[in-house]
């Protein structure tokens, strides 16, 4: 029994993934690049927005105290706040759509990888069994 347990471990070891599923792991790893290391970048995308939030509500008690500005300068700071605005709405965008990949991406794997991974964990621990019991 000592020595099929051995050889089995010996085959377990020298056992390899066939191509074809290479292969096709590798096309659906490259078709879903872009979801798999997006969640990454959300970190960095909601800092971003949280200081330029800060920077508008910064700015903005600073402009209730002072004197009243010509029609040209106010006019500007519309135009900054219109600009600041957008950015904002741009990044919370980005963000979400980040948030959204990173959600697809662990959906698919375990969808995907998951069973396979556990139907191969199964198979070797049933013809560990079968050796143990013969």
């Amino acid at each position: 029994m000592d020595e099929n347990l051995q050889r089995l471990i010996g085959e377990l070891r020298n056992e390899v993934c066939p191509q074809r599923v290479r292969d096709e792991v590798t096309r659906r790893i490259s078709s879903q690049e872009l979801h798999v290391g997006s969640f990454r970048y959300a970190l960095p995308a909601g800092a971003t927005l949280l200081i330029l939030c800060g920077l508008v509500v910064w700015r903005w008690p600073e402009s209730r105290h002072t004197q009243p500005r010509p029609r040209w300068a106010q006019s500007e700071t519309v135009e900054r706040a219109r600009v600041i605005a957008q950015a904002q709405g741009a990044l919370g965008y980005v963000g979400n759509a980040l948030l959204r990949a990173g959600a697809r991406s662990e959906m698919a794997l375990n969808i995907e990888a998951v069973p396979q991974l556990r139907n191969r964990f199964e198979s070797a621990t049933q013809k560990i069994i079968q050796l143990l019991n013969q």
